[in-house]
């Protein structure tokens, strides 16, 4: 009858044992699922990085672009002001010589 016993516990543990290692099979089948899903999360994150980083390069291009540009557009309205005055201060000499024309002609000799 102890026989019977022993041998009933013996299984018993045996049992447990093996639903436990039951359990940690399907945990680690689980974790296994994790670090695939980690892995492809990695991998588009990556992706996404390379995008982004991608992107900045573009935008500091431009902006070096731009900067170029606007000191370009500066040295453009300097030279066209100084040629705005230049033009003005020419129309009102000739206005002056036509007006001083004008007067000595009408003049009563």
């Amino acid at each position: 009858m102890q026989d019977t016993q022993v041998t009933k516990q013996t299984l018993n543990e045996i049992e447990n044992r093996h639903t436990e290692l039951l359990r940690l099979e399907r945990s680690i089948s689980e974790l296994h699922e994790l670090f695939l899903l980690l892995a492809m999360e990695v991998e588009s994150q990556g992706e996404m990085v390379d995008n982004i980083e991608s992107n900045i390069s573009k935008s500091m291009n431009y902006v070096g672009k731009a900067v170029d540009n606007t000191a370009a557009a500066v040295v453009s309205q300097r030279k066209a002001r100084k040629k705005k005055l230049c033009l003005i201060i020419c129309i009102s000499v000739l206005v002056l010589i036509i007006i001083a024309v004008i007067v000595v002609v009408t003049l009563p000799s």
